[in-house]
């Protein structure tokens, strides 16, 4: 039994993910349309702009390399330069997942991968996203690549649909339904090969970045 896996997937992790609507507040209130159609743009977005960095990411710690590492978060922090608020969130996560590593699983953390990663955070060497970190912390706790990517899009999916309950946009068993049918659509995003990283959803980017100007909101993205 992969019990790390069950652990990282645990809604109780104290990330923080549960502030974040990774835009779809906004979303829905400056564009109103249909937000399943929303949950899917969002998830290729995500898996053709951020799956590259969790491959790359992998295979660097495996190599030991460090410095590549802080490199691949400075390419992030560019990808994210446009967009002050999906930038804010995915640093504070980011943060907060190397946080739960030192805080829960150091002993696990042999190479002190962790600890280096934030001191070079803290020297403003790099900034420690969400992608990055979280990438850390299933290494650390022995993830394959593929559990990693797999875990790592399955998250992103669940904290929207669990936001659209929040927002009134679904019913709580409705949500769970979906997650269900929503699955082949995940794995067919999962079977590609991502060499690259880039931006497939520039509407919605856009919308992320004005959720601090929306006149009322209940999440911080």
């Amino acid at each position: 039994m992969d019990w790390q896996l069950l652990q990282l997937s645990d809604s109780a992790l104290p990330v923080g993910g549960f502030v974040a609507s990774s835009g779809l507040e906004a979303s829905m209130q400056l564009l109103n349309k249909d937000w399943i159609v929303f949950l899917k743009g969002s998830l290729h977005t995500t898996a053709h702009g951020l799956l590259y960095f969790v491959n790359q990411t992998f295979d660097r710690l495996q190599d030991n390399q460090l410095n590549r590492v802080v490199d691949l978060d400075l390419e992030v922090e560019s990808m994210l330069a446009s967009n002050h608020v999906a930038k804010r969130a995915s640093t504070t996560q980011g943060m907060a997942y190397l946080s739960l590593i030192q805080r829960s699983f150091n002993h696990l953390d042999q190479n002190h991968f962790s600890v280096l990663f934030k001191q070079q955070v803290l020297k403003n060497a790099c900034k420690g996203h969400l992608v990055i970190c979280f990438t850390i912390t299933c290494f650390v706790l022995k993830l394959s690549k593929a559990q990693t990517r797999s875990l790592f899009l399955y998250l992103h999916c669940r904290s929207i649909v669990s936001a659209a309950v929040r927002l009134n946009l679904v019913g709580p068993y409705a949500a769970q339904a979906l997650l269900i049918d929503i699955q082949p659509y995940l794995d067919a995003l999962l079977a590609k090969e991502y060499d690259c990283a880039f931006q497939t959803g520039p509407l919605n980017d856009i919308c992320q970045g004005i959720h601090d100007r929306l006149y009322s909101r209940i999440f911080n993205s």
